[in-house]
């Protein structure tokens, strides 16, 4: 559904013809296709076309200069540049695409913020009330904290942040994301007032939680509890 509606607002400015592809589906659907699989792989690090999206986003949503790409080697990024050169207005039209159709669906829902959560495997220090983190100009997060607890494989670090909606780059319903992980992608374009979770203080929100309807109360009450 959500790769059918991303195609239609796309259009089909990246090839001359909407000629039919393999199984019968467009070429234009096939290359959407394996952009959204190519994130799915690797949102930084490995797949070539995710790392020209990155640093796409960062320019496109990213004026201040506060995401973090210095993970990419001069190497790495030298290698995507020939691909950005080819396909920049093509990736951006993808990327703005994608961005216009969540806020079109996140303002169906109520607030103006959502609590997320990205399990890591690397410990960090325990629960704190002003840590601010920098991501990536387009990082992945959860609406489930169980999860995010298996990402971090039971025995890393769970960090739970309140995202603006307006930086809500993308769900698993409007473009990068997984359904089964409740995915939302995260713009990197300031940093966000984050709780860091570690393998006790998780063990403490998880008492008697049975399934994530319950979890953001426990978090917020022990948050209550470790800033008094």
């Amino acid at each position: 559904m959500k790769k059918k509606k991303l195609v239609k607002n796309f259009n089909n400015e990246w090839v001359s013809s909407m000629q039919v592809g393999r199984e019968g589906y467009s070429e234009e659907h096939l290359f959407v296709d394996r952009l959204i699989h190519g994130w799915a792989e690797s949102s930084a690090n490995k797949h070539p076309l995710s790392i020209a999206l990155q640093l796409i986003i960062k320019e496109e949503f990213d004026p201040q200069n506060r995401s973090k790409i210095d993970h990419f080697s001069h190497e790495t990024v030298e290698s995507v540049t020939p691909l950005i050169n080819a396909y920049k207005p093509i990736l951006k039209k993808f990327i703005h695409t994608q961005y216009n159709q969540t806020q079109e669906l996140l303002t169906k829902t109520e607030g103006d913020s959502i609590i997320l959560y990205r399990g890591m495997t690397t410990q960090i220090n325990p629960l704190t009330s002003s840590s601010e983190i920098f991501l990536q100009p387009a990082s992945s997060f959860s609406r489930s904290y169980i999860t995010a607890n298996d990402f971090s494989l039971n025995s890393g670090t769970i960090l739970i942040s309140e995202i603006p909606k307006k930086n809500i780059f993308s769900t698993w319903v409007t473009g990068f994301g997984c359904l089964l992980e409740e995915e939302m992608v995260v713009l990197g374009n300031q940093p966000y007032k984050t709780f860091i979770l570690d393998r006790l203080l998780r063990q403490k929100v998880m008492s008697g939680v049975l399934n994530d309807d319950a979890i953001p109360g426990k978090i917020r009450d022990l948050l209550s509890k470790t800033n008094d």
